[in-house]
């Protein structure tokens, strides 16, 4: 089967068709255990590759270093599908039609234009659609393989908060990265050469000779390398720990002299920075009535009962003892019909709206949602800071991506040094 490398989505919708290929006497470039990867999927994949690295404006690397490139990427999406065949992962088509939605919707225009707009930019929509759902597919295989299996501790977000508090928190930081890949058992020489390399490209990019983007897509091994090494906006804690300790004290324009790691040498480069906005949100304080249609209640005579309870309110009859004695939610009708002190999103959208548009002290009439019909009073309202709880909650997340992004190369790296490749490239 044709292994296709999902590219950015909006690119998708940009890109210039390649030329077709002439015809070639197809052959077998790479085996991956009892799959192959022909010469034509590899030419293929290059060459939509290589539109790309044009579009974006940054230079190619030597052809044989950037099919070799596109050779190890497509290696890496062969092991994660059979993990996911090994592993029952499929994407329901009704799953690819909400991203294929969504991708439209980013682009302004409906799904039903999608093909019309691909085939104007050469693109197929049959292709275009089965590499969505490979996207997918990869996106669940990380997630099964290396997110479920991250934990994180109160502990550990306690610490982050603290530390984001000490650091200044919220601050975004733009990066690129540059990788000069060593294996782990690399001799002393091989280690030096690379750390050698990285100087030089850090040293050639001081001097203005070529972009650390350019650099990145010729001489990077990092997973962003080909999107100039771009590791977008993030937080501190968003990034592996040795990453967030050398940009922490950076400006920007400033490149880290060459970081060892694991998987080698690192160039990390800081474009820019930005700040962070407090979370300031409006509570409502609610209670309500529910009441529910049943077999001896139908609806209309259950809308006639909500109109008589709210009559007796409203003459001043007690709200939470008719809530106890009447109200068919459990959770609230115990505490007088209370729903507490709640931010907006929380409540199924009808019932939000018609609190949103109560003044404090003032009943609402009868009216549906799908649980029932409900008699709602709103108590009160206050603008809440909820920066702090945003901070542990972000917290909490990117705790667990980070840990998730310093696990998922040595995973693919354990189903590499497991699978049987071979390269068969010329001179390989």
């Amino acid at each position: 089967m044709k292994r296709l490398l999902l590219l950015p989505l909006l690119f998708a919708l940009a890109a210039h068709a390649s030329e077709a290929p002439g015809t070639l006497l197809d052959r077998i470039v790479a085996v991956v255990n009892d799959n192959v990867i022909m010469q034509s999927e590899l030419e293929e994949e290059t060459a939509r590759m290589r539109d790309f690295v044009r579009a974006r404006g940054a230079a190619l690397p030597p052809e044989d270093i950037f099919r070799r490139q596109i050779l190890d990427r497509m290696i890496a999406v062969e092991l994660q599908l059979q993990f996911a065949q090994r592993a029952g992962i499929t994407v329901s088509d009704d799953r690819v039609n909400m991203a294929l939605a969504q991708i439209a919707a980013n682009n302004k225009v409906n799904l039903s234009e999608l093909p019309r707009v691909l085939a104007q930019q050469g693109i197929d929509y049959a292709t275009f659609r089965e590499s969505v759902r490979e996207e997918l597919i990869l996106q669940e295989v990380r997630r099964r393989a290396v997110e479920s299996r991250v934990t994180v501790s109160p502990r550990e977000v306690e610490e982050l908060v603290e530390r984001q508090q000490r650091e200044g928190a919220g601050q975004e930081f733009l990066t690129s990265h540059i990788l000069i890949a060593v294996p782990g058992e690399a001799p002393p020489e091989r280690l030096e050469a690379a750390r050698q390399q990285a100087e030089d490209i850090r040293n050639r990019v001081l001097a203005g000779e070529a972009s650390f983007a350019d650099m990145a897509v010729s001489f990077s091994q990092g997973q962003q390398a080909l999107e100039g090494g771009s590791l977008g906006w993030r937080r501190l804690p968003e990034m592996p720990t040795l990453f967030a300790d050398a940009v922490a004290g950076m400006k920007p324009g400033e490149i880290t002299p060459p970081i060892r790691s694991g998987s080698g040498w690192h160039l990390l480069r800081l474009d820019d920075v930005r700040g962070r906005e407090r979370v300031v949100a409006t509570e409502t304080h609610v209670r309500h009535i529910l009441l529910k249609p049943n077999a001896l209640r139908d609806q209309a005579e259950t809308m006639a009962f909500a109109r008589e309870l709210r009559r007796r309110i409203a003459e001043g009859a007690n709200f939470a003892e008719l809530a106890r004695e009447h109200s068919e939610d459990p959770s609230s009708a115990v505490q007088g019909g209370d729903l507490g002190w709640t931010p907006p999103g929380v409540f199924v959208p009808r019932f939000q709206e018609v609190v949103d548009e109560l003044q404090p002290g003032t009943l609402s009439e009868p009216f549906e949602t799908q649980f029932g019909i409900h008699i709602a009073e709103v108590l009160g309202r206050r603008e809440t800071d909820f920066t702090d709880t945003v901070a542990q909650n972000r917290a909490y997340q990117v705790i667990r991506q980070r840990k998730a992004e310093e696990q998922y190369p040595l995973w693919l790296q354990r189903e590499h040094d497991n699978a049987h490749i071979e390269i068969r490239l010329g001179g390989e």
